[in-house]
């Protein structure tokens, strides 16, 4: 029997999106044994972001919204494993969005 342990580090990037940030699915890997329990412990993901257990791997997906400033969000999982042995980590993602520069189309030229 192994021990629960995260395996991903704890900072996950730093991305530069428009008004609306598409995560394309962000994996957050942790080694443990069959019948282990992975629960969000603290914090926020930023609104609109989801994640799903597939194995040994949280998978992160959708679609943030509205982002008019850079954010960092800070959250925490835990795993156990059947045994009782327990171990958090706190993640890190910040978003920061691009300034959109209007569009010339359709303006009359000087």
């Amino acid at each position: 029997m192994s021990s629960a342990q995260w395996v991903t580090s704890p900072d996950l990037g730093s991305f530069v999106e428009s008004y609306n940030f598409n995560l394309h699915p962000l994996t957050i890997e942790f080694s443990s044994d069959v019948g282990s329990i992975v629960a969000f412990h603290n914090g926020e993901l930023p609104l609109g972001l989801a994640y799903s257990r597939i194995g040994n791997t949280l998978v992160f997906s959708g679609e943030s919204t509205g982002v008019t400033s850079a954010i960092t969000n800070y959250f925490t999982f835990r795993v156990t494993d059947p045994d009782g042995t327990i171990d958090d980590r706190t993640y890190n993602l910040t978003i920061t969005p691009v300034i959109i520069t209007p569009s010339w189309i359709g303006q009359n030229p000087f």
